[in-house]
This record gives C-alpha cells, sequence and structure tokens, in this order.
C-alpha cells in the first residue's frame, strides 16, 4: 500500500520530504510522556518529570524543575542550563529544522512565558543567559534569532 502511495505522489511532494535533515522526529515518545507526566502534582510529579523529561532534551542535566502543565514541543531542540525553573503555563515550541532554544544555568520562566521559533523558518535560535528571570506572560517568538544576556530580568506582560 505504501508503494502504491508513493508511486503515485506528485514529484514536488516527495522532493520536499526526501531529506531527512527536513523531518522532525517521530513526536509519540514526546507526546506519551508529556500527557503521562505533565499533569503531576507537587514534588513526586517534579521528580517524575527530570528523570524521563531529561533523556527527550537536547541537553539537561539533573537539577531543572518544570512545575506541572508545561507544553514542550520538540524537546529535542530545546536544552537547559543548570538549575533551570519553568513554572506552570509555559510554552516552548522549538519545531522547526535545526532550530534551537537555549535556557542558561539558573534561568526562570515565570508563569504563562511562551518562547518559540516560528515554523518553516529553519536555524531560528533563541538564546536566553543565565541568572535570567522572565516575568509572568512575555512572549518570545520570532523567525530570526533573539539573544537575552545573562543577568537580565524581563518584567511581565
Amino acid at each position: 500500500m505504501l508503494s502504491t502511495l508513493l508511486a503515485n505522489a506528485p514529484s514536488s511532494v516527495l522532493r520536499e520530504y526526501s531529506d531527512p535533515a527536513q523531518l522532525e522526529p517521530c513526536p509519540f515518545r514526546e507526546s506519551a510522556v508529556l500527557a503521562l507526566l505533565s499533569w503531576v502534582p507537587l514534588g513526586l510529579g517534579e521528580r517524575l518529570r527530570r528523570l524521563f523529561y531529561r533523556s527527550l532534551f537536547a541537553k539537561a542535566d539533573n537539577s531543572f524543575r518544570i512545575f506541572p502543565g508545561v507544553e514542550l514541543v520538540g524537546m529535542g531542540s530545546i536544552s537547559l542550563g543548570n538549575q533551570v525553573v519553568i513554572r506552570s503555563q509555559v510554552s516552548i515550541e522549538a519545531n522547526s529544522p535545526r532550530s534551537q532554544v537555549r535556557l542558561g544555568d539558573r534561568t526562570v520562566l515565570d508563569r504563562g512565558v511562551d518562547i518559540r521559533v516560528v515554523p518553516g523558518f529553519p536555524d531560528c535560535q533563541v538564546n536566553i543567559g543565565a541568572d535570567t528571570y522572565i516575568g509572568p506572560y512575555c512572549c518570545f517568538a520570532g523567525p530570526g534569532n533573539i539573544t537575552i544576556g545573562q543577568n537580565c530580568l524581563i518584567g511581565s506582560h
């Protein structure tokens, strides 16, 4: 059946998806882990998320804290420094090809922060430096690169 579909597919579609670098890894494992663990409250939830999420991130040590209700898309393109804190209702999307979101050591993303790379724009980099606090409901998105330095405080809204 697959061979029939491929034989009848337009060549432009096959060309668009034939480059393995353009294909996003199967998100099933990421989605399953997030669905099972993102809602678990208190210390147990934090420990379970730390244990299972660590293998899904591009880079993460064992000292990050992720609160319940965090939405993470493209975890293989997200890197966490030491002692990063991500509070509830934060959304991070890094699902464009070759894009990266990097959170420096001791970065805190307060509740409702939204960080994303724009789909369809590859090579987008979002870098947040060490010892930086991003206040509630701040939004960062763009087809270009975004860099926030070290020791910064960005207010809410």
